[in-house]
């Protein structure tokens, strides 16, 4: 299996660039709070537990019924589309070189994806101090880590200045995750004057996996790439896991396996988000002069455990010396499983083949869960305006096997917030030196923005984008009693 460097470029690799050139842009024809790049508002309602379960007590509302919030996330240094093209969405025979190009930067590569929907939930402020919020959620999260720059331009389109020289990748991860929760909200004042005021809160969620893949380069050795269809030798060590379902999963499609729940047997998972949040005020006409928030979310009680059916094992690639390994006799076929592929190179007489070490056929593997730190600063400013600083921090490790993370960001949203209208202006950087300018505006029960839609129309080439959709039924309750 250059034979992992093939396993990657014929199934995921070349997926992942039209995942990335063609996923990005259809998703954004749909409705798509996993990242979120608009920060705290005062009408965020039931979505606002997401981030901290705190927010929702004493809130404006007596009742918040969400119907349906979607967001989606994409971002990767490895290809980037022509900024015409994006906003043209006319993604028809895209053509590489002249449509969408590589990024050839000398840069660690990575890709990372999320799509979070929050189903039907709602918010009830049981009393001026106790809230209480039930939420339904759907999540799909993609991350390829710690790619060198060499192995992606061998492995797609290659870059002929590689050729007879010997590179080695070590420590690659590749993670894909699909799953729901079912969560329970509280939230209380804990403390309160006439200008200070301590909330918190906890969710405690029920987890249930419904698919899963990860791939774990531990080492391969490329020994002098003869052109590109022609490796003279290549030996290393990998490790597969993925749940029967998962297929579709491993090749880029964010929404396989849905229909298939029951045949991955994953198992459930106890998870929690606790938060709490302080407000100083000094003026009864508006909620606080500042607030900060310090939140805590998807803290697992255990890991996600796939079983019974799930494929994998680890392997050895080519320990021999050989010489003159074609690249296409090593691919993956038309219409064939990652289990046949597996099969099939595992019993290849031809040089190049795959010696398993451990096969895996039935072995459990676990995902762990996004944990994440959030840290959230608002000041009003004056009348209707605030200021918002906001940082996510990812607590997890980003290349180990069965692992997926959110990617640390930090974020400043000025914004006007009223009861039936809000306009959010965010600019955001994140740890994949992504700089990102958005706009999103709350009409009555609508929201619609994108955190990267003024940064995208700036750049001659788009790599990154967002799109976040939300529609909520929302009865109030008056300002004054949420101040007594």
């Amino acid at each position: 299996m250059f034979c992992t460097g093939l396993f990657i470029k014929n199934k995921t690799f070349m997926r992942l660039k039209f995942y990335l050139i063609l996923v990005i842009f259809i998703t954004v024809n749909y409705s798509a709070t996993a990242q979120d790049y608009f920060g705290y508002s005062n009408f965020g309602g039931i979505t606002s537990a997401i981030s901290n379960p705190s927010n929702i007590a004493a809130s404006r509302y007596r009742v918040n019924l969400n119907l349906i919030s979607t967001n989606f996330y994409i971002g990767t240094n490895m290809y980037q589309l022509q900024n015409k093209k994006f906003f043209s969405f006319n993604f028809n025979g895209l053509q590489e070189g002249t449509d969408y190009s590589k990024i050839d930067n000398g840069e660690t590569k990575h890709f990372t994806a999320n799509v979070d929907y929050l189903g039907p939930s709602v918010l009830f402020n049981i009393n001026k101090k106790i809230a209480i919020g039930l939420t339904t959620r759907l999540r799909t999260m993609m991350n390829l880590d710690n790619l060198s720059n060499n192995s992606f331009n061998v492995f797609s389109n290659t870059n002929t200045n590689l050729y007879d020289h010997n590179f080695t990748e070590n420590n690659v991860g590749y993670n894909v995750h699909s799953f729901a929760d079912f969560g329970l909200v509280y939230a209380q004042q804990l403390y309160k004057t006439s200008q200070h005021d301590v909330k918190v809160g906890v969710t405690l969620k029920l987890v249930k996996g419904i698919a899963a893949g990860t791939i774990y380069i531990n080492k391969v050795n490329v020994l002098n790439l003869k052109n590109a269809d022609t490796i003279t030798q290549v030996n290393g060590n990998f490790d597969v896991a993925y749940s029967k379902n998962a297929e579709g999963l491993l090749t880029g499609d964010m929404t396989a396996g849905f229909s298939q729940i029951s045949s991955s047997d994953a198992g459930t998972d106890l998870a929690a988000d606790l938060g709490v949040v302080y407000e100083y005020k000094n003026n009864k006409k508006y909620p606080y002069q500042f607030r900060v928030g310090l939140s805590v979310t998807d803290l697992s009680f255990a890991s996600l455990t796939y079983k019974n059916g799930s494929q994998g094992g680890n392997y050895d690639i080519n320990k021999a010396n050989t010489s003159n390994i074609l690249t296409s006799s090593v691919a993956q076929l038309p219409g064939e499983s990652y289990t046949q592929y597996l099969q099939r190179l595992s019993s290849l007489s031809t040089p190049c083949f795959l010696t398993v070490v451990v096969q895996d056929s039935a072995k459990d593997f676990t995902m762990n869960l996004p944990t994440a730190l959030h840290l959230n600063a608002d000041i009003h400013i004056i009348k209707n305006y605030y200021v918002n600083a906001y940082f996510l921090f990812n607590l997890i490790e980003t290349n180990k096997k069965g692992s997926n993370y959110y990617t640390s960001t930090y974020i400043v949203s000025p914004r006007f917030d009223k009861k039936w209208f809000s306009l959010f202006v965010p600019l955001s950087y994140n740890s994949l030196s992504e700089f990102n300018w958005g706009l999103g505006a709350k009409f009555g029960p609508l929201f619609i923005g994108s955190g990267s839609v003024f940064s995208n129309l700036l750049k001659n080439n788009v790599h990154n984008t967002d799109l976040k959709l939300s529609l909520s039924i929302p009865i109030f309750r008056s300002y004054k009693s949420t101040q007594e």
